[in-house]
């Protein structure tokens, strides 16, 4: 999963976001086990606003604040990020077809 959550991160671009936006990927990073250098090789891409040494105190700061990954991936997809997860298998019905919970690929339930 760390591999989704490195490729996602290159769909957020930190010149785009706010500095609470910015905190809350720095969270989802922790909460996901990663180090700061993940945190501060991300928010380098800004180069206006990277300090170097702020992204490891600021890393350092983040307690389980509840922020996970799923506020990344939002971000991702709105950033034009398509998992392969998120588009699920090719199904083919007839108009006929009875669809039930078997049918349902474990990806959407």
């Amino acid at each position: 999963m760390n591999d989704e959550v490195l490729d996602a991160l290159q769909f957020i671009d930190p010149a785009d976001l706010t500095y609470q936006e910015w905190c809350n990927v720095g969270m989802a990073i922790k909460s996901e086990g990663l180090g700061w250098e993940v945190f501060d090789s991300w928010s380098s891409r800004d180069a206006n606003r990277y300090h170097p040494g702020e992204c490891e105190k600021k890393f350092d700061s983040f307690n389980d604040t509840g922020i996970t990954k799923a506020t990344l991936f939002q971000m991702a997809y709105e950033g034009g990020y398509e998992a392969a997860k998120r588009q699920g298998p090719i199904i083919a019905y007839e108009l006929d077809d009875w669809i039930t919970a078997d049918d349902t690929p474990d990806a959407f339930i």
